[in-house]
């Protein structure tokens, strides 16, 4: 048994050897943190010169641009000169992987894709980190900017990796936000950031309805309410849609909401940036056909909150956002479109 002494002397020693550690991990900090920013600024800058070859200057335009949030997943946007004239555009993407987010830089030129780099990635080696691979990344290449970019399991352009398909589908996802980015900055009058994702989730809730003609109203006085679109304004019952946005686990959860009369279509993602394998499983049709044939009179939540809905194994949280923004878009149809009170 250690004397009161002892006890003193041993725990004045331990304070000591914390201290001393405390004092070398910032030291260590301090010397490595320049080396590591170093580092990261080198590969960033190898990324733009990969992807836009034609230049030799780059400049950061991310603050000028004013609707940047409409784009999720966008870090960084450069112009990238040559000779002092514009010669593309590099854009900076994060899309979340299968283990965490994916860094990557997409290059344009001349309307079209001209490659990607993966900065920065930590998904399974051998499987997801396949990513990197040149058979992979070269798909990408002289894809034209004006076609939405998406895996051949969606009928895009894109062959996945075999046992990888979520981190595929992360760099695909990516390419695409990257691309309504860079459409919006060449051709800001055609672009619309969801705009075409909008038009097919509506085609798909209402496949007996020429969604073309629907009427589209951006509202912007009601917090999570982007659009109401409308086959016929003077009767909301034979077919509206509700674009709303709602917080995920990884970011905005984009959807459209569908009604026909006094019931609820169902819902399609435009837009957003959960884990794949896990969070996307709210798109598979055993959770969306959940919502289908519910009353737009009655309130929409997971059961663990008295509802109707249950929740997904292991994505509560984005089961939590799809319902949350289900029933912002059928509380506003009820009240302000259909006026139920």
């Amino acid at each position: 048994m250690l004397k009161r002494g002892g006890i003193l002397h041993l725990g004045l020693f331990l304070m000591l050897v914390c201290l001393a550690s405390a004092a070398a991990l910032t030291l260590t900090y301090e010397l490595t943190s320049p080396l590591i920013e170093e580092q990261r600024l080198q590969a960033r800058a190898d990324a733009l010169r990969a992807v836009v070859p034609d230049a030799d200057d780059f400049e950061d335009i991310t603050d000028t641009i004013e609707n940047l949030d409409d784009f999720p997943d966008v870090d960084l946007v450069y112009e990238g000169y040559g000779g002092g004239d514009l010669v593309g555009y590099a854009i900076l993407v994060s899309p979340m992987g299968y283990e965490a987010k994916i860094e990557m830089a997409v290059g344009f030129t001349d309307g079209e894709i001209q490659g990607i780099r993966i900065m920065n990635q930590t998904e399974t080696p051998g499987l997801g980190a396949r990513i990197t691979e040149e058979d992979f990344r070269e798909q990408y290449a002289g894809l034209s900017a004006d076609e939405e970019i998406a895996l051949a399991r969606h009928n895009g352009q894109i062959d996945s990796l075999a046992g990888a398909t979520a981190s595929a589908e992360a760099v695909t996802r990516g390419v695409e936000r990257a691309r309504r980015l860079y459409q919006h900055l060449t051709d800001p009058e055609a672009a619309d950031a969801l705009g075409e994702a909008e038009e097919a989730a509506l085609a798909s809730l209402f496949p007996d309805l020429d969604v073309e003609n629907m009427v589209r109203e951006p509202v912007e006085d009601v917090e999570g309410l982007r659009a109401i679109h409308m086959i016929n304004p003077d009767d909301p019952g034979e077919g509206t849609g509700l674009t709303v946005s709602v917080s995920g686990y990884a970011g905005p959860v984009v959807m459209v909401v569908g009604f026909k009369g006094d019931e609820i279509v169902g819902y399609r993602l435009v837009d957003h940036s959960e884990s794949p394998g896990i969070g996307t499983r709210v798109e598979e049709d055993e959770f969306k056909d959940r919502f289908v044939g519910l009353s737009v009179t009655e309130s929409v939540a997971l059961t663990e909150d008295g509802g109707q809905i249950d929740a997904l194994s292991g994505a509560t949280v984005t089961s939590s956002a799809v319902t949350e923004g289900v029933e912002l878009a059928r509380d506003y149809y009820s009240e302000e479109i259909r006026g139920d009170g």
